[in-house]
């Protein structure tokens, strides 16, 4: 299982294209991405514009084509490298014999708690 989880601005690196501006474009990217050979495409919706400023969408496109929006509330948090955790999380959850979908819920929700200074929900992973 390959999955890779860019952001929005480093998806548009990857194609070598502009930033995708609205949903269709970035779901195009997604599509592109998957084509390029990556089993699963997660991209984080964090740095994204234009969206609500009190929730985080990122999405996943895995082999049948069906895109799943995973939502959660926004933290502000001035931090780096939450990217990088996140994929690392995912990754751990994966190890563990979960499925992609359900190893990005897990990994979104420990990324909140421990943004939100949760640390006894964030060791649960």
């Amino acid at each position: 299982m390959s999955l890779i989880t860019p952001n929005v601005t480093e998806a548009a690196a990857l194609l070598g294209q502009g930033s995708a501006e609205g949903e269709p474009a970035l779901l195009r990217q997604m599509q592109a991405l998957h084509a390029l050979g990556a089993a699963a495409v997660l991209i984080k919706g964090g740095h994204e514009t234009g969206a609500p400023s009190d929730v985080v969408i990122d999405r996943l496109l895995q082999g049948g084509g069906q895109v799943r929006r995973l939502r959660a509330p926004r933290v502000m948090a001035q931090r780096r490298g939450t990217g990088c955790s996140l994929a690392s999380a995912i990754a751990a959850q994966l190890a563990h014999g979960v499925s992609v979908l359900q190893a990005c819920e897990a990994a979104q929700a420990y990324i909140g708690a421990a943004l939100r200074g949760d640390p006894w929900r964030a060791q649960r992973l």
